[in-house]
């Protein structure tokens, strides 16, 4: 690390003898065979030992809604998302911000999620990240992070649907990794696809009049002035991970 810079070192620590959980403390006491002069120079974590190695799924709670005109990145963020990690990806489009949304979805009828400002997103509940540049400058690299993390359950979801498309039936098979562990289940109904017709399904886009096409990223170009949705107004556009209940 250059001189009067910050950056990152990864440090592996070794797994437990016995399997569980058990807190552990970091304690940095030299740099470059000096004493370490930093006021803080011990971190305290938890040191999870596990049995088996599970794949992890991520889940990304979107904060969104037609009505945000800086949400259309967040459309894109989460579209990446789905093209890069496949069904690594867990979406869940919160559509909380404009009552008037057509896919607005009350407070009441999903999880406290935190966010209050539009457009944001949480992988896996953890801090409160754009949904497109994610903490840096893609979204998709805080997400490859979160998914190297080993998960501490295996959870198996099933479901069907009736006919009329009106009752699902969901069944869940969690294996908890570690004793003692408890978890609480919600299942929530996602809607891919989604399009209609009138105001309620307008999207608002500020970046027509901030930006011209070619003055954005290639993937939010369309949105600019002289995109193919370079108007201050989207419609017709086709939503997808849309929580409904």
């Amino acid at each position: 690390i250059a001189f009067n810079t910050t950056g990152k070192v990864n440090i592996t620590i070794a797994a437990d003898a016995t399997v569980g959980e058990k807190a552990k403390t970091l304690n940095i006491t030299k740099v470059n065979g000096n004493v370490n002069g930093s006021a803080d120079k011990a971190v305290n974590f938890t040191l999870y030992t596990l049995p088996e190695l599970v794949e992890r799924k991520v889940v990304v709670e979107e904060f969104t809604g037609t009505g945000c005109g800086w949400c259309p990145r967040g459309l894109i963020g989460m579209d990446n998302l789905r093209n890069t990690f496949g069904d690594r990806f867990v979406g869940i489009a919160i559509h909380q911000y404009n009552s008037s949304d057509a896919m607005y979805i009350g407070s009441s009828a999903y999880a406290k999620h935190g966010m209050t400002s539009a457009p944001s997103c949480r992988l896996n509940r953890g801090e409160v990240l754009d949904p497109y540049y994610g903490s840096g400058d893609d979204i998709r690299n805080d997400f490859a992070a979160a998914m190297a993390v080993p998960a501490l359950a295996k959870i198996n979801v099933s479901g069907t649907i009736d006919e009329e498309l009106k009752k699902v039936n969901a069944k869940a098979q969690v294996e908890a990794l570690l004793d003692g562990s408890e978890y609480t289940l919600e299942f929530v109904v996602i809607g891919d696809g989604l399009k209609g017709t009138g105001s309620a399904w307008n999207q608002a886009n500020y970046y027509s009049s901030n930006y011209s096409a070619s003055q954005l990223p290639e993937d939010l170009a369309i949105f600019g002035n002289g995109g193919k949705y370079g108007t201050s107004t989207i419609t017709g556009w086709s939503f997808n991970d849309v929580a409904l209940v």
